[in-house]
């Protein structure tokens, strides 16, 4: 538990504020998991559920550069680049 804590505490001078639209910071979905044996960050993004969230358009201009690319696939055993 303590490098859990420990790693949290690090995140905001790792990654920027996930800000919307209003300037304001969002919550965000954090994730954690490990890889052989140690603790690793999977995914830091905006909390979805969250209703005020959800109409951002920060995140709704994300999604339209996806649109039309659904039948893309990826590799999940490649390792990212």
């Amino acid at each position: 538990m303590h490098r859990l804590i420990e790693k949290l505490q690090k995140l905001p001078q790792k990654f920027p504020s996930i800000i919307d639209d209003a300037g304001k910071p969002a919550p965000a979905d954090v994730e954690f998991g490990f890889l052989k044996g140690k603790l690793q960050l999977f995914q830091l993004r905006p909390f979805l559920q969250n209703h005020e969230v959800q109409g951002m358009d920060y995140l709704i201009n994300m999604d339209k550069s996806l649109h039309g690319k659904s039948h893309i696939k990826v590799d999940m055993s490649g390792v990212p680049k």
